[in-house]
């Protein structure tokens, strides 16, 4: 049995099978990192309550859903004091747009921790103000025996600076991590930025994904179609 009558066959569970798979990969989300700083190799100071450290980025991806930072705890350190981290606008208007707090424990001793943001959409439109964040991170409870190490690096992101005590360091970055939610399919065509900021159904994503399957599927039987009325004998 030739291939074209297998598929010939099997052409009445294609089009379903294949709009379910397209379904399901436009509809999981893998975590994507943003740009950040390079190089992680200096402790820049302590956090304690008497020293506040602030970084300023440009969130470039929408669906910003955490950041992540360096910060170095004692490892017997295991206190419920509270670590805050805190984001808001850069700009005349600047409000606070998140707050999220970790108690000490709950700090990585190997890595960068994550701060895991409430869902916010942060996108460069004629009606955005500013697309400028800053990090502030705080522990407003922790006496400076017991600070915690902050880690920074020679300034090599371009978008922003660290600022010590309401202080600049142009000269040093903080080490960060944005983090964005992206769907799979998105590595193959942008579904998301077409769905961006759309009302209603048009605002779904999967939606544009089943439009391209569903324009590839008829484009395909055409093809089919055309290549059994013209193929050589």
């Amino acid at each position: 049995m030739s291939f074209l009558r297998i598929l010939q066959r099997m052409q009445p569970f294609i089009a379903p099978l294949g709009m379910l798979i397209v379904l399901i990969a436009s509809s999981v989300t893998v975590e994507t990192p943003g740009t950040a700083p390079i190089r992680r190799n200096w402790v820049i100071g302590k956090l304690d309550r008497d020293h506040v450290f602030d970084q300023t980025f440009v969130v470039d991806q929408i669906n910003f859903s955490a950041i992540r930072v360096l910060l170095l705890p004692s490892f017997n350190d295991q206190s419920d004091e509270p670590v805050i981290l805190r984001l808001r606008t850069e700009n005349v208007f600047a409000f606070e747009v998140a707050s999220v707090t970790l108690p000490v424990r709950d700090l990585s001793r190997q890595g960068m921790t994550s701060f895991t943001l409430p869902a916010m959409r942060i996108r460069a439109t004629p009606h955005t103000i500013t697309t400028t964040l800053r990090l502030t991170l705080e522990a407003p409870t922790i006496p400076p025996a017991a600070g915690i190490s902050v880690i920074a690096g020679p300034d090599d992101y371009p978008h922003g600076e660290a600022w010590i005590n309401g202080q600049p360091r142009p000269d040093v970055d903080l080490a960060f991590q944005p983090i964005y939610q992206q769907r799979w399919l998105d590595r193959l065509a942008p579904i998301s930025k077409l769905a961006d900021g759309k009302p209603g159904l048009a605002g779904w994503p999967p939606l544009y994904a089943l439009l391209i399957y569903g324009y590839a599927y008829i484009a395909a039987i055409g093809f089919a179609r055309l290549w059994r009325r013209f193929r050589p004998l």
